[in-house]
Order: structure tokens, then C-alpha cells, then sequence
């Protein structure tokens, strides 16, 4: 209908502010929230969720035991405390895992060529276990 007024509709401009992420006193949780606007740019709800996530992540990696697990995984991923938190939670259920398996021959050398990568140690392990079987 021609005099008919059409709801105008008020949508965000790229513009705007994102939506408030809580400060905190560690210049760390500044460093998360910069890194988040860098990687999502423009993208408010990601970068609150992700920013969500890593500090999480930071607060959890900063109370784990292992200190040998710790180092490495922050070596590895430096600023990433989502990746973090992941490939600490595997190693350390790897490291359990290894500490258990019967063939000492393989679990000696996958420890010799993979020091410190438990991740790894045990992938090795269970692929030349399935190896040493299939060629009996």
C-alpha cells in the first residue's frame, strides 16, 4: 500500500564499540582481549565467547600440577591458552597411559626419539604395537 509506513529497523554499524569484556587486574587478560579483537575482528559475539574461553583456559593452565607438561605446552603455544589447556589435558593423560604399557623395548624408543612429547610418545607406541603384531 502506497501510505503505508515501513518499521524502520536500527542494526549496529561496524563502527560501534564492541560489547564491554571484563578488565582485570594481570596484563595477561589484556593481551587475551587484544588478541581476540585481532583475530575476529568486527565479530563482538566471537570475540566475547573466544575471550571467554581463553581466559578460562589461562586460569585453569595457571593452577595444573605438572610443571614438566606445562612448560612445553606453553613452548608450543605461546599466547594460546585454549590450545594450551587441550594439549596439556591429552600429554598428561598420555603420561599416565605410557607409564602403564608392557613392551619396554618400544616404549623405551618412542621416550628416546620423543622426549618430553607424551602426545606423541603414545601415538608411536600404539602404531608400532599394531606394527610388531601384524608382523609376527
Amino acid at each position: 500500500m502506497p501510505n503505508e509506513k515501513k518499521e524502520v529497523i536500527n542494526r549496529p554499524q561496524e563502527t560501534e564499540e564492541p560489547p564491554s569484556i571484563p578488565k582485570n587486574s594481570d596484563d595477561e587478560y589484556a593481551k587475551i582481549k587484544e588478541k581476540v579483537r585481532q583475530d575476529y575482528p568486527n565479530d563482538y559475539i566471537t570475540q566475547k565467547g573466544v575471550y571467554d574461553m581463553a581466559v578460562k583456559a589461562y586460569e585453569y593452565m595457571k593452577t595444573v600440577p605438572d610443571d614438566e607438561i606445562k612448560a612445553k605446552v606453553k613452548s608450543d603455544y605461546p599466547d594460546d591458552y585454549i590450545s594450551q589447556k587441550g594439549v596439556y589435558e591429552m600429554a598428561v593423560k598420555a603420561y599416565q597411559y605410557m607409564r602403564t604399557v608392557p613392551d619396554d623395548e618400544i616404549k623405551a624408543k618412542v621416550r628416546s626419539d620423543y622426549p618430553g612429547d607424551y602426545v606423541t610418545q603414545k601415538g608411536v607406541y600404539e602404531m608400532s604395537i599394531k606394527a610388531k603384531n601384524d608382523m609376527k
